[in-house]
């Protein structure tokens, strides 16, 4: 039963499966799982709009019980915020124990009179119901009869008010909405307190239907969950899950989101297999109004869940502050349990630390930084700032870097936070750092312990050389040009227009359009400005990823490029990508490089009757583009290029995989197909961005053992293959698969690949992005004839120099000696004099005695082809042979 509050301050008291409920809210201490089993687990009204995840709204239900629940007879509704009009769809068949049932509702018309976004799972139920993507209101009931009324009564068996509509559960309405944001209950539909408030919260949907996996919930804790350490257990996970109430302990740290606390007195069990501290998380948009700081004694009553891992309340729950002689200890607040640094990359760190999670702990260290400092956005003015580290004790060989592939689950690797509002160091990779019984709280996120520290830590670091990337500028007297692909890290303006771009990654946020707003947008577009033309030497053609979908946004980085390299003016488009965040990718191209055609979406075809399966798997479309360099030139290539943004590794309905492996599996298998097919045409086509998988991962694995593509990554030292570190661990994520006829293998061309390390090694107060940039860059080489005319004079007493005109195709000369006048040395395999890029050589010392000496000159081109041999030149000791060469 679930009373409902509506906004004019009036309950009503429902009847559901006969049995009556007060109309007054229930006491937060008091409030347990509801009985119902089928509940509303996720209302999302954009569906088909811009910048929407799919094109229809749906309501999804969900059944919390161990048996079958019947709907035919049931029915959904909806009404509008402060609507008395009760919209019907009708439900038939059963959920059973565990399971979801999705009911499709109406699809928008935003993208040119279409539906925006991608197709729903199949649909259990269909209806044609419009629903607000912002606010409305949304009910189970069990008959098909409409429900009356703005908060009607009777019938209902579970009732959704969110945004600002004016009826709901409990003391607050679900959040309001987005075209890219769906309400979902939490832990996968099992919580429900009724408050709509706190049960749910804005995320990108998740649209599960009855084939989706099964989600057996607990309903309420085994009896003895009483205290932190018996929820907590002596296992991985907590075996308390559901609600728990008057859990008590001593708030040992704050957070932007929520608050550390830790058991004391009696309800410490002195076990020391079970951790005696959790994690209340109080919500995204938490700003502490309480004003709970370390020190304090609480109760907390709420729903317990396993949160990837972490042992936490959810958000919801009831705090009270205890002052009635009880206190948190001497120091106000628990001793410090002293626990060591990580450092054996072999060890399971659950097994290390999982018995402290949550608790307050200290820690001495020393060694090597592997992540610089990041600075991840939060209410504190410092952020919550991270440092990755390998202490000296390590097994791991000193200042080594730490590779993705040489450890699972971030072995052997220390992390230090400062999201307790301190604040720590700005760190480049392979500087060092130390600190003794530096104090905290071990908590567990983003699948790695981190050390929380309490108190401004007392740190001694080492600055040690950086890490350096010297890339050369294009050679003007080389038929040269380049070609980039960059992750730009989230380039939004500052203004909220509704497409999924208002969040953490906006300038200016929670403010749209202010002028702190647009300062910041400005100095944003700057840096990565002068990134590109700067350290990556103003690449030809720059290939884009995470840039906000509005063509404004593409014309101001443009005109930042023409403000950091006046030599050049730019211009930029983009596609509309799809995703729910409205990143896109796009390109850039100077003045001196021609685009042929346009911009395309790679959408339908011909791509699709270019794929092995004849579909497009693609969860960002890319965007694709036939570029030519050296329009004006005698010599001009044409190169078509796609800019790609694979799935990222976070769960999705879309996926089978945990990671979503799956889907970039498909992503690769079209990228191959679509590559193969340009180089069977004899076109010149490269495809890269952020594939977001790593070398040696199954979709990469798909493109590395394709016969007409190539990945210049492999030219590389090993230790020079990353583009991006996540959690210490070197990784590249960034990609560019090019067709063999570019290759230097191919007659005609040389290349050279780097990915420019200026963002991964550095920490987030001095790079552009998390990405490092990657760089082609390419010489078409023409076919060289042997030098005329060399002539050889005598220099010295003992030296001879030889003279040559200038070729245009050479990038360098070889010189041959031999004693015999007719020689044919072979290049490659014969070892020449010497070589040299000017247009004359001197062998010191060539004359040193009797006899005679014979030289000729090869040309090489800048791809390593050399010419014929020039006519010999010699110093003779006797009368040449009539007619011999």
């Amino acid at each position: 039963m679930k009373p409902i509050l509506c906004a004019t301050s009036l309950f009503f008291a429902l009847a559901i499966l006969a049995i009556a409920i007060s109309a007054g809210p229930m006491p937060a201490a008091a409030r347990v799982p509801l009985a119902n089993a089928v509940r509303i687990s996720q209302v999302y009204g954009g569906g088909g709009n811009n910048g929407a995840a799919y094109r229809n709204d749906f309501i999804e239900l969900f059944n919390s019980s161990a048996t079958t629940a019947t709907l035919t007879g049931w029915s959904v509704q909806y009404a509008s915020t402060t609507g008395s009009t009760w919209q019907v769809t009708n439900l038939s068949g059963a959920i059973g124990p565990g399971r979801y049932y999705l009911v499709q509702q109406a699809a928008g018309s935003s993208c040119s009179g279409a539906p925006c976004g991608v197709s729903l799972p199949a649909p259990d139920a269909t209806g044609s119901i419009a629903m607000s993507k912002s606010d409305g209101k949304v009910a189970l009931v069990s008959s098909t009869a409409a429900l009356s009324g703005v908060c009607p009564a009777g019938g209902i068996v579970d009732f959704v008010g969110y945004g600002s509509a004016n009826c709901f559960e409990g003391g607050g309405a679900a959040p309001a909405l987005d075209n890219p944001r769906a309400a979902l209950r939490g832990d996968n539909g099992c919580i429900d307190t009724d408050q709509n408030g706190s049960d749910f919260t804005g995320a990108t949907p998740v649209p599960r239907n009855s084939a989706s996996a099964a989600n057996i919930c607990p309903a309420t804790p085994p009896t003895g969950c009483s205290t932190i350490p018996t929820i907590q257990g002596s296992g991985y996970a907590s075996t308390c899950l559901g609600y728990a109430a008057d859990i008590r302990g001593c708030i040992t740290g704050v957070a932007a989101n929520g608050f550390y606390m830790q058991a004391v007195g009696e309800d410490v069990d002195g076990d020391p297999a079970t951790s005696d501290g959790i994690y209340v998380y109080q919500g995204s948009t938490w700003t502490n109004p309480a004003g709970w700081a370390a020190g304090n004694l609480v109760r907390v009553s709420g729903a317990i869940i396993e949160y990837y891992n972490t042992t936490e309340f959810q958000a919801g729950n009831t705090v009270v502050v205890l002052d009635a002689g009880l206190t948190c200890g001497a120091a106000g607040y628990p001793a410090a349990t002293t626990i060591g640094p990580n450092t054996d990359p072999n060890a399971d760190p659950m097994a290390l630390y999982e018995q402290y999670e949550g608790m307050r702990v200290q820690m001495t260290f020393s060694g090597w930084v592997v992540g610089p400092t990041k600075r991840f956005t939060s209410r504190f003015a410092a952020g919550d700032p991270e440092i990755a580290l390998v202490d000296f004790h390590s097994a791991i060989p000193a200042y080594s870097r730490v590779f993705e592939r040489d450890f699972p689950g971030y072995q052997g690797i220390t992390y230090l936070s400062a999201a307790l509002d301190q604040d720590l160091p700005d760190l480049d990779f392979g500087d060092e750092i130390s600190g003794t019984t530096v104090t905290g709280v071990l908590a567990y996120q983003f699948d790695k312990y981190t050390l929380m520290v309490d108190a401004a830590p007392a740190l001694a670091t080492v600055d040690r050389p950086d890490v350096t990337a010297n890339e050369p500028a294009l050679d003007p007297s080389r038929s040269e040009f380049d070609i980039c692909f960059a992750n730009v890290e989230n380039v939004f303006d500052h203004v909220n227009d509704g497409l999924g771009d208002w969040g953490d990654w906006a300038p200016g946020y929670p403010v749209s359009g202010s002028p702190q707003g647009l300062a910041a947008y400005q100095a944003r577009l700057t840096r990565v400005a002068t990134m590109l033309t700067g350290q990556a030497k103003s690449c030809m053609v720059i290939g884009l990823q995470e840039v906000e979908g509005k063509q404004q946004v593409y014309d101001d980085l443009a005109a930042a490029m023409h403000a950091s390299d006046t030599l050049h003016t730019w211009t930029a488009a983009f596609v509309p990508s799809g995703d729910s965040r409205n990143i896109t990718q796009g390109f850039l191209w100077r003045d001196d490089v021609a685009l042929i055609g346009g911009i395309a979406a790679v959408a339908g075809a011909p791509w699709t009757g270019w794929v092995s399966d004849g579909v497009l798997d693609f969860v960002r479309t890319p965007p694709t583009g036939a570029f030519r360099f050296h329009a004006s030139a005698a010599v001009q290539t044409d190169v078509r290029l796609y800019a790609l943004h694979f799935k990222s590794k976070r769960a999705s309905s879309s996926c089978s995989a945990a990671d979503c492996t799956d889907l970039r599996e498909r992503e690769a298998a079209d990228l191959r197909d679509i590559l193969a097919h340009h180089q069977a045409a004899g076109e010149l086509a490269i495809g890269g961005g952020d594939l977001n998988d790593t070398l040696g991962s199954t979709p990469i694995a798909i493109l590395d053992a394709s016969t007409a593509i190539t990945n210049p990554y492999y030219s590389l030292p090993a230790n020079a293959r990353y583009s991006y570190i996540f959690n210490g661990e070197s990784e590249a994520l960034d990609h560019l698969y090019m067709t063999r006829n570019l290759s230097p293998a191919t007659p005609g061309w040389a290349h050279t690949f780097s990915a420019i390390h200026v963002n991964a090694d550095f920490p987030s107060a001095e790079h552009t992005s998390d990405h490092d940039p990657l760089r082609l860059r390419f010489t078409r080489c023409n076919t060289t004839t042997a030098p005329s005319g060399v002539e050889i004079v005598l220099s010295a007493a003992t030296d001879i120099t030889l003279s040559w005109p200038a070729d245009a195709n050479s990038d360098r000369f070889q010189v041959w000696r031999d004693a015999q006048p007719y020689f044919t040395p072979a290049p490659g395999i014969d070892a020449a004099l010497g070589a040299t890029a000017g247009l004359s050589f001197t062998d010191a010392g060539g004359v040193s005695g009797a006899g005679a000496f014979y030289y000729a000159v090869t040309a090489v081109n800048a791809c390593g082809q050399e010419s014929s041999l020039s006519s010999r030149v010699g110093r003779f000791g006797f009368a040449l042979t009539p007619g011999a060469p």
